[in-house]
């Protein structure tokens, strides 16, 4: 009766402990412009405006600093075709106004900008 406890218990302890990979966000594309202003200067930072007129977040660290980065320069204000993964993180653009984000947008995380 103990092993087949002991042996009971290991397969449930096997199956309860098992992990399940995370769903890979898969690629959308739209077209639109992307756009910066810069955050030092009261700026919202880099920001993408599609044909539908949803505002997209770039979700890289080294692009709203204090310029914008050289991989997005070509980009900007061109009328272009966006390829990205949305995992679900939302947030806001970086500005000096007070009071907190009331309609968070999506953050995106850039695959390839191809020119029209």
């Amino acid at each position: 009766m103990k092993k087949f406890l002991l042996l009971f218990f290991s397969v449930w302890f096997m199956y309860a402990c098992k992990k399940e990979k995370a769903p890979v966000p898969e690629q959308q594309v739209v077209t639109g412009e992307l756009h910066y202003s810069d955050p030092a200067s009261d700026g919202p930072g880099l920001y993408y405006m599609t044909d539908s007129a949803e505002t997209l977040i770039i979700k890289d660290d080294t692009a709203n600093l204090e310029s914008v980065d050289p991989k997005y320069a070509d980009f900007v204000n061109i009328h272009s075709r966006l390829t990205f993964t949305y995992s679900g993180e939302k947030g806001c653009l970086w500005s000096m106004i007070p009071g907190p984000c009331m309609n968070p947008l999506r953050k995106v995380v850039v695959i390839r900008f191809s020119k029209l």
